[in-house]
């Protein structure tokens, strides 16, 4: 076990060096990708870094690296990220040496996170997005109804037509003013 460390405060890194032999300061985020051997990654919000702090927390995921993460409050535009990213270990101000290495000891329980969850939001948040994301059958929809602009018709188009019935009538319109 490795642990790689950005939290942006020197004194806190060095702390954690001094207590604990397996932790390597991270000076930049390379450091996180370079060494292979980094399982753990405690971090917090640094403002210099060369990437987003969101994406950071994905990389570091994506590589299987536990992360512990640091944080002011409960109420971080970070939370909902690292909750989405399956990130437990979460420490809020104020944080401590004893509260890092009882992190490193037992990580999170989801009943622990489950309070920062809520629920009827996520799913009303999932059931939103999905009803805003174009599909195909939308996008072809939108601009069948478009061509009927050429034929001064796009008022009288029925919108919950399906596709296939909104070509019929489309070729309809193109059939009769061709053969005008």
């Amino acid at each position: 076990m490795k642990i790689g460390v950005m939290t942006g405060i020197k004194e806190l890194d060095l702390e954690l060096q001094s207590k604990i032999k397996q932790v390597t300061i991270a000076y930049h985020t390379d450091c996180f990708f370079m060494d292979t051997d980094i399982t753990i990654a405690i971090i917090s919000p640094v403002p210099k870094i060369k990437m987003k702090f969101e994406d950071l927390l994905f990389e570091l995921r994506k590589r299987n690296i536990r992360v512990i993460l640091l944080l002011e409050n409960e109420k971080s535009k970070y939370l909902p990220i690292a909750l989405s990213l399956g990130i437990a270990d979460i420490i809020f101000d104020p944080v401590t040496i004893e509260k890092i290495i009882d992190k490193l000891k037992y990580p999170t329980p989801f009943s622990d996170i489950a309070k920062y969850y809520d629920k009827n939001k996520i799913y009303q948040q999932s059931n939103s997005k999905n009803n805003n994301i174009p599909t195909n059958e939308k996008i072809l929809k939108a601009q069948i109804i478009n061509l009927f602009k050429f034929f001064n018709k796009d008022k009288d188009i029925d919108k919950n037509l399906s596709v296939n019935e909104l070509l019929v009538l489309l070729n309809n319109e193109i059939i009769k003013k061709v053969c005008k």
